[in-house]
C-alpha cells in the first residue's frame, strides 16, 4: 500500500473520531438507541393450533404516536391473502395494541400478521424489529411476499409508512388456526344492554345462555357502581329452572342516574365444561372485552379479585362488560293487577273470556299491543275483538269462534302499553304471582331470530329489552 493512501485513511479514521465526539458532546444520540423495540407479538410467528377467537397483540416499549394501527394487519394467508376485517384499538399508555377480528379467524388456515416498517413513536423514532422480532418468529416483509401486486410494486403495504429504512417493509409473522374448535356456550341475551341509558332502577339484571350452565358460576359475574373499579352493587343471583337464564336481583334499587356495570366473567362453562363465545352477539349488545386497566390501580398491580381463578378468557381478557346508566328518577308505572286465565292454567273452558286488569286506565289503541296465539307466539294469532271497561282498567278479549279444544294457547301482552299518562307497564309486580313470564325473540321461531315478527314491532318492546310478558295455558279436552 502506498504511503499516500496510508496517510488518507488515517486522517478519515481520525475525522471520524472527532465527528463523534463531537456528536456526543452536544448532546446528539445514536441513531439506535432511539430506536422503539418490538418486545411482544401473540401469537409468534410459527404458532400453531391458534384459537380463532384469540386477540392478536402487538407490545412496544414506548408509546407510540397517533394513527400507527394503519401501517398494522392481518392476512388470510400470507402478505398476499386478502386483509381480514376487525378493528385495532389502542391500551391506555399506547404501548400495546390489539386487533379483533369481526369474526372469529378461519379454522385450519394460516394467517400473517404484518407491523408495517414505518411506524414512530410519539417522538418520532423508528422501530428496531431485531432486538427480539426473529425470536419471535417474525421475518423481514419483502416486495416478493406480496405477490404480482408486490413485484410491479402496487401493492398498498409497500406504499408510504410502510417501508422500513433498511428496505423492506416492516415484518410478518405467520401463524395457523386450529380445527374447528370444541363447542362453546353463546351469550345470547343481556338485559339491560350495554349502553342503555334510563334503566329502571328496579329492573331485573339478566343473562341468557344458548346451553344450561353449571351451578356456581354466578359467582363470576358482577355489578358494578360505575366502572369495574367501582364497589359491587349486593344481591342475589338465581338460575331459571332450565339453567339458561340468570337473574340478578339488587337487595336495593340501584342508585338513581348513575352509570352500573354488568361484568360476565371469562372463565364462564357450561354444564359440559365448555367455554364461552362473546364474539356472536356480544358486541351487538354493547359489551366490550375487559382488561386490566379498567380495575384501575388494583388492576394494573395484578391483584383485584376479578382477575382471579375463573374469571379469565382463553384469550387474555377478564370477560365482558356491559355499562348503562340507571334513570334520574323512578316515573309511576303502570301495574298489570289480573290476567285470566293464568298463566299454566289447564281445563280452560273453550268458551271463557280473556281479560287483563289493570290499576290505572289505560289509553285506546294500546288493545292493539295484545294478543292470543293458538300454541306458543310463534303459532296462529286467534281472531275475535278487544273490548276496554267504562272505566278502562278491564281490557276482554272475545274470540270470533271458541278457542280449539285440548290445545294450548297463549295471551301476549306487549311490552310498551302505557296508560293516558304516558307511564310504562310494571309487569315484575304481579306478571309472575300470575305465571307470565318474558317474552324474547327466540319465542316468535325463526321470524324473532330474524328480527322480523309482527310483535317484535313499533310499540310491542318493554324498556328491559323483552317484548311484553306471555301467559300460557291449555283448554279442557
Amino acid at each position: 500500500m502506498n504511503s499516500l493512501r496510508v496517510r488518507t485513511l488515517s486522517l478519515a479514521v481520525i475525522a471520524g473520531v472527532f465527528a463523534a465526539a463531537a456528536a456526543c458532546s452536544d448532546g446528539t444520540q445514536d441513531a439506535g438507541t432511539q430506536e422503539v423495540a418490538l418486545v411482544n407479538v401473540t401469537p409468534r410467528g410459527g404458532s400453531m393450533t391458534v384459537d380463532p377467537n384469540t386477540r392478536i397483540q402487538i407490545e412496544f416499549d414506548s408509546g407510540m404516536a397517533n394513527g400507527m394501527e394503519q401501517f398494522c394487519a392481518v392476512h388470510l394467508g400470507g402478505l398476499d391473502g386478502e386483509e381480514v376485517a376487525g378493528r385495532w384499538e389502542w391500551s391506555q399508555d399506547r404501548h400495546v395494541l390489539t386487533f379483533t377480528p369481526d369474526q372469529p379467524l378461519r379454522t385450519s388456515m394460516q394467517h400473517t400478521l404484518h407491523v408495517g416498517g414505518g411506524i414512530t413513536n410519539v417522538e418520532g423514532h423508528g422501530m428496531n424489529f431485531d432486538q427480539h422480532g426473529f425470536d419471535m418468529g417474525g421475518e423481514w416483509a419483502d416486495g416478493d411476499m406480496f405477490g404480482p401486486g408486490g413485484m410491479m410494486g402496487g401493492h398498498p403495504h409497500m406504499g408510504e409508512g410502510w417501508q422500513h429504512d433498511n428496505g423492506t417493509y416492516g415484518m410478518a409473522f405467520p401463524f395457523w388456526t386450529a380445527a374447528d374448535s370444541a363447542p362453546k356456550v353463546a351469550l345470547v341475551r343481556v338485559s339491560p344492554q350495554g349502553g342503555s341509558t334510563n334503566v329502571d332502577p328496579n329492573a331485573r339484571i339478566q343473562l341468557e345462555f344458548d346451553h344450561p350452565m353449571v351451578d356456581g358460576v354466578e359467582a363470576l359475574c358482577a355489578v358494578h357502581l360505575g366502572g369495574l373499579d367501582g364497589e359491587e352493587v349486593p344481591g342475589a343471583w338465581q338460575w331459571s329452572e332450565d339453567h339458561h337464564v340468570l337473574t340478578f336481583a339488587p337487595h336495593d334499587p340501584l342508585q338513581l342516574d348513575s352509570e352500573h356495570t354488568l361484568h360476565v366473567g371469562g372463565g364462564i362453562t357450561d354444564v359440559d365444561g365448555h367455554g364461552m363465545d362473546f364474539d356472536q352477539h356480544g358486541f351487538d349488545m354493547g359489551g366490550h372485552w375487559v382488561d386490566e386497566e379498567m380495575f384501575g390501580s388494583g388492576g394494573m398491580m395484578g391483584g383485584h379479585s376479578h382477575m382471579g381463578e375463573g374469571w379469565q378468557h382463553h384469550n387474555g381478557t377478564y370477560g365482558m362488560a356491559f355499562p348503562f346508566s340507571t334513570t334520574a328518577g323512578t316515573a309511576p308505572k303502570a301495574a298489570l293487577l289480573r290476567v285470566s286465565p293464568q298463566g299454566g292454567s289447564t281445563n280452560v273452558d273453550p268458551n271463557a273470556r280473556i281479560q287483563l286488569e289493570f290499576d290505572h286506565p289505560m289509553v285506546d289503541g294500546v288493545e292493539a299491543l295484545c294478543a292470543v296465539h293458538l300454541g306458543g307466539l310463534d303459532g296462529d294469532e286467534v281472531p275475535g275483538a278487544w273490548q276496554w271497561s267504562e272505566d278502562h282498567h278491564v281490557l276482554t278479549f272475545t274470540p270470533h269462534d271458541p278457542l280449539q279444544l285440548d290445545s294450548e294457547h297463549t295471551l301476549h301482552v306487549g311490552g310498551g302499553i302505557i296508560d293516558p299518562d304516558g307511564h310504562h307497564m310494571d309487569f315484575d309486580q304481579h306478571g309472575f304471582d300470575m305465571g307470565g313470564h318474558w317474552v324474547d325473540e327466540d319465542m316468535f321461531g325463526s321470524g324473532g331470530m330474524m328480527g322480523g315478527h309482527s310483535h317484535m314491532g313499533d310499540g310491542w318492546q318493554h324498556h328491559n329489552g323483552t317484548y311484553g310478558m306471555a301467559f300460557a295455558f291449555w283448554t279442557a279436552p
